[in-house]
C-alpha cells in the first residue's frame, strides 16, 4: 500500500445546537490542522499516487469554501450539526469532486482518510488574540512605495483593496468570536515596526507571569 499526506489549515466559527455538546452549543471559533491521507495499491507511470502538487491545490480549493467563516451562515449546513468528524466527511466528498473535475481516476483501491486535529486542544489555551489594524488608505499607500522599489505585478491599488476588504470581511465571524469571548487585543499597524514589536512582546510576556 501506497501513501502520500497533505496538509493545511482551516479556521471556521460555528455552534453545536444541542444539549449534548454543552457550552460548545453557542457559538465558538475552532482551527483546525487537516491531514489529508491518500493511499493506494497501485501508482501511475509517473511512479506517484498522485501529483502532491495537485493534491494540495485541490485540498485548498475545498477549503477555501469554509475557510474564516461562521457554517451557520452556510445554506448548505442549514439543520446540520457541523462536528469535526461531519466536516472531515465534507470536506472528503469535496476533494472526491474535485478530484472528478480533473478526470482522476478514481479507482476501488484509492482510499482517503483525513485527520482533522483541533489546534486548541491537547491542553492548550488561548490567552490572547492579536489584530494588527491598519487602514487601507495605508494599505494603499504601502503598496505604491513598495511597487516603486520592488516593480511587483501584484502591487496594484486595485489589487491590494480586493484583497483588503476580501480579508476584513472573512475574518468578521472570527473576529466577532473572539471579541466576545474578551481574548481579543486590536494592535495599531500604523506605528513604527519597533513600537509594534515592542507593543506585542510586553503583551505576550504579561501572560507568561
Amino acid at each position: 500500500m501506497y501513501e502520500v499526506t497533505v496538509r493545511d489549515n482551516l479556521f471556521i466559527a460555528h455552534s453545536l445546537k444541542d444539549d449534548f455538546f454543552g457550552p460548545a452549543k453557542n457559538l465558538h471559533g475552532a482551527t483546525y490542522v487537516i491531514d489529508l491521507v491518500i493511499r493506494s495499491n497501485r501508482i501511475t507511470d509517473k511512479n506517484v499516487i498522485i501529483d502532491i502538487g495537485l493534491a494540495s491545490k485541490l485540498l485548498n480549493n475545498c477549503i477555501k469554501a469554509y475557510n474564516y467563516k461562521n457554517l451557520d451562515d452556510i445554506d448548505l449546513f442549514s439543520g446540520i450539526i457541523t462536528t469535526t468528524e461531519f466536516m472531515a466527511k465534507q470536506l472528503t466528498v469535496d476533494f472526491i469532486s474535485q478530484l472528478k473535475k480533473e478526470k482522476f481516476d478514481i479507482s476501488p483501491d484509492f482510499i482517503l482518510r483525513y485527520r482533522s486535529d483541533l489546534l486548541p486542544s491537547n491542553n492548550q489555551k488561548i490567552d490572547i488574540v492579536l489584530k494588527l489594524a491598519v487602514s487601507l488608505d495605508t494599505i494603499k499607500k504601502r503598496i505604491s512605495e513598495r511597487k516603486n522599489l520592488e516593480q511587483r505585478a501584484d502591487d496594484s491599488e486595485q489589487i491590494a483593496i480586493k484583497r483588503y476588504e476580501m480579508y476584513e470581511n472573512n475574518i468578521k465571524p472570527v473576529i466577532e468570536f473572539y471579541k466576545q469571548s474578551n481574548l481579543l487585543t486590536v494592535v495599531n499597524g500604523e506605528k513604527p515596526i519597533s513600537e509594534i514589536s515592542d507593543e506585542i512582546s510586553a503583551l505576550i510576556e504579561g501572560f507568561k507571569g
